[in-house]
């Protein structure tokens, strides 16, 4: 988005040479020499995404808010580097370095820190405490930039820069001699499984997306289907009466206690929350644990609840208990999905 302003000012910069050249007369030639360039590039960039806007169906509504979008800002950044950009150099591109900036001293004559700093105090003391501090804040960092930023910006411009340019470039010159370009070549090659070794042998033993601890743990019961739901609801209370005996030390409503309930379900709502299938199910039954809020737990970790009712939930004959924390995102299909498709049901 910013691609084409920045072209546009940086020609203009170049052109100025630090008030050589009245600024006028770069602002235009500077729009004039890359318009063309500038104008190719963001169509190429633009072209891919003309044909979405005729994607049709249900996909094509959906989408179609995509590319609509990506060109409309994309024409909007180019009306903005070649008609507003020449328009802000010229109002506010001025010559620098040391001689063109005035005196420290200046910055108390100027009566816009004075006043920034009356405001302050005034909105302070009539308790708007966020626009008093921000407007105090602004004051301090002007006399900050004028008293040692601007000398730290000088030192970097003049002094340090140009010397790590000059030993770039000398680093350059010496390895693009002879044949060192094509050894340096091979050694980025070898470089690769060199670092991959190194990897190995340290031994990372951390994740590189660890989980964090759920405020939800569900216990999932499936029993044959058919099967009766008072024989459900039996096996449900035991997976219940387990779980409890695993949260002996957090029960719901003790003084400390990170668990917030300890919820049933057998037939109706029993099922995965992430499922589309909300039907009743005679066969199912889920028990959910819920706990507090994350800054109410005073430090207890609730992931490893996770194995310890993993571990004693196991055991019971013809059932098929899962346990696991609450998923994001929408509903969404089983990972496999088998659909019969016929024109006479009873068939």
């Amino acid at each position: 988005i910013v691609d084409d302003a920045i072209v546009v000012i940086e020609n203009t910069h170049r052109i100025y040479a630090n008030g050589k050249v009245p600024v006028v007369r770069p602002a235009k030639e500077a729009a004039g020499e890359v318009w063309i360039p500038v104008l190719a590039g963001t169509a190429t960039t633009l072209a891919p995404f003309f044909p979405l806007l005729f994607w049709k169906g249900l996909i094509g509504k959906f989408m179609i808010y995509l590319p609509t979008m990506l060109i409309l800002t994309l024409a909007a950044s180019l009306i903005v580097a070649f008609v507003f950009n020449p328009v802000f150099a010229v109002s506010f591109m001025k010559p620098e370095g040391k001689e063109h900036e005035s005196p420290k001293r200046m910055l108390f004559r100027r009566p816009i820190f004075w006043c920034a700093i009356a405001f302050g105090i005034l909105f302070n003391l009539a308790g708007w405490h966020g626009v008093g501090n921000f407007l105090l804040f602004m004051a301090a960092l002007s006399v900050l930039n004028v008293f040692v930023l601007r000398d730290v910006i000088h030192y970097f411009q003049n002094g340090l820069l140009p010397r790590l340019m000059n030993r770039y470039e000398t680093l350059l010159r010496w390895v693009l001699r002879g044949r060192r370009p094509v050894w340096l070549l091979v050694a980025m090659f070898l470089l690769f499984p060199v670092s991959l070794a190194m990897l190995m042998a340290r031994g990372n033993g951390q994740t590189f997306f660890p989980s964090g601890d759920p405020n939800f743990i569900y216990t999932y019961l499936k029993l044959p289907v058919g099967t009766d739901v008072e024989y459900t609801d039996s096996v449900t209370q035991v997976l219940e009466r387990r779980i409890y005996k695993v949260l002996e030390s957090e029960k719901p409503g003790t003084e400390g206690s990170i668990v917030e309930s300890i919820i049933a379900n057998v037939a109706v709502s029993a099922g995965n929350p992430a499922d589309i299938n909300r039907s009743v199910q005679s066969n199912l039954g889920r028990v959910q644990v819920s706990f507090v809020e994350y800054d109410k737990r005073h430090g207890k970790a609730t992931l490893p609840y996770i194995d310890k009712i993993r571990q004693a939930v196991q055991g019971i004959p013809g059932a098929e208990v899962t346990v696991a924390s609450e998923a994001g995102g929408p509903p969404t299909d089983p990972p496999v999905n088998v659909e019969v498709i016929g024109d006479n049901f009873v068939e």
